[in-house]
């Protein structure tokens, strides 16, 4: 009897390239930003992607499509990143039936295509009864010796002696410190990571950080003076002064966008939820790359020159600069959009720099006593840790990329990376 191959639905070009996106375990905001669209058009192309390849999940649209070969995923042997590509849909081909007579060819296992369809209701599968009846007669055997195992197993572990109590093992801050390079910037110089990517800001120079992690590399000028590092979005980075700017990085090239409702000095910015949230010392805007368009979300809840910010899933928390020591950072609510608690500082700190990674927030700045010293607040269980640091010659400019911190000391040029997530292999020792 012939067998049905699957044939792969009629995709438009832009669900095979979210499709190829998908693959790769990109979620919808990486969706967004890489195709340039709103996360509700992601949604939408996925209910129809879903639609069309007749699963509804993420990861059942993936299989279908590396299984019937519409995407093929790579590996990078030296990063261990994933990438995929569309393959050209093969088109439908007829296949003959065989003669009167003739049975047709079975294809190998390892060739037979994988579908998702439900087993046809038509065709009842049926155990007979000697299967049962020999099913019945294995299974009192089969729990005996079960039983047994795992009495010799209980019975071994009570035998064994307990080790020795082991101390604890304890991993130095410093060891997961590692300086890259130094380079000479100057003390304004500022950093931003985007995309996997670290930039950096010199007066008016944009470098960004080289693939193997050894020096700057320059990139480009700012059309106007800004003083805060760009930020990227959607292939872009984003510049703000008096006038708004964007620099498309695979056009290499700088268009004007429409000014924002004040000039802009000190600030800092989160993007979410398609849109880049700017925090300024004169309040909280929000713009939209999209339509090139601004809003003003809320006023800032205390005077700073100012403002360095960082966010976890729901918060931003606000680092203002002011003349006096602060002690408080200013806690944002992405789901309110306004200012409403404020969190402690284990320390009053000067000229501070504030990153994140996941829901663990990193404050570094100068404490009264004149010591430069870094901090990780972890928002689940609202608690603060000091760690360890090199020894900084001024207090770094500092921003996060993957599982990583990176830090620039303005005085003596040095780059420096902070493993902030990491795995301890621990060997377990028996007596």
């Amino acid at each position: 009897m012939s067998e049905e191959h699957p044939t792969p639905p009629n995709l438009s070009e832009r669900e095979l390239e979210l499709l190829r996106l998908l693959a790769t375990g990109a979620s919808n905001k990486e969706l967004a930003e890489k195709l340039v669209i709103s996360p509700n058009t992601v949604k939408v192309h996925l209910r129809n992607i879903y639609s069309k390849l007749e699963v509804s999940s993420r990861t059942e649209a993936t299989l279908y499509a590396i299984r019937t070969g519409l995407v093929r995923v790579k590996r990078n042997l030296q990063t261990g990143e994933l990438s995929a590509e569309v393959v050209a849909q093969p088109t439908e081909v007829a296949v003959e039936e065989p003669a009167s007579g003739v049975d047709a060819p079975e294809l190998a296992e390892s060739l037979n295509p994988i579908t998702f369809d439900a087993p046809n209701a038509q065709t009842p599968i049926s155990t007979p009864a000697s299967e049962k009846s020999a099913s019945r007669n294995w299974l009192i055997p089969t729990l005996i010796g079960i039983l047994a195992v795992l009495g010799l197993a209980a019975f071994a572990f009570l035998r064994t002696p307990t080790p020795a109590e082991q101390p604890p093992v304890s991993i130095s801050d410093i060891e997961r410190w590692e300086k890259l390079f130094t380079s000479p910037v100057t003390l304004n110089a500022v950093i931003n990571g985007y995309q996997d990517s670290i930039y950096l800001l010199d007066d008016v120079e944009v470098s960004r950080l080289n693939a193997e992690l050894t020096d700057w590399e320059a990139l480009t000028t700012t059309p106007v003076d800004v003083d805060s590092p760009p930020f990227g979005f959607a292939g872009s980075l984003f510049t703000f002064s008096d006038k708004a700017s964007q620099y498309t990085l695979s056009d290499d090239a700088w268009a004007a966008l429409s000014s924002p409702p004040m000039p802009f000095t000190g600030y800092d910015t989160v993007v979410t939820e398609g849109s880049a949230l700017i925090f300024d010392p004169q309040g909280v805007y929000s713009y939209l790359p999209q339509t090139d368009t601004w809003e003003t979300v809320a006023n800032f809840p205390v005077v700073a020159t100012k403002v360095d910010v960082a966010n976890t899933l729901s918060k931003v928390y606000a680092l203002p600069s002011q003349p006096e020591a602060v002690t408080d950072l200013q806690v944002f609510s992405l789901s309110n959009r306004n200012f409403g608690e404020t969190l402690s500082l284990p320390e009053a700190v000067r000229n501070g720099a504030i990153a994140s990674i996941i829901d663990n927030v990193y404050v570094v700045g100068e404490t009264t006593a004149g010591t430069i010293k870094l901090w990780q607040y972890q928002e689940g269980t609202e608690t603060w840790a000091a760690l360890d640091t090199p020894n900084f010659a001024s207090v770094p400019a500092m921003t996060s990329s993957g599982s990583r911190l990176y830090f620039l000391d303005t005085a003596t040029g040095d780059v420096y990376a902070f493993d902030a997530v990491f795995t301890v292999m621990v060997p377990i020792i028996g007596g």
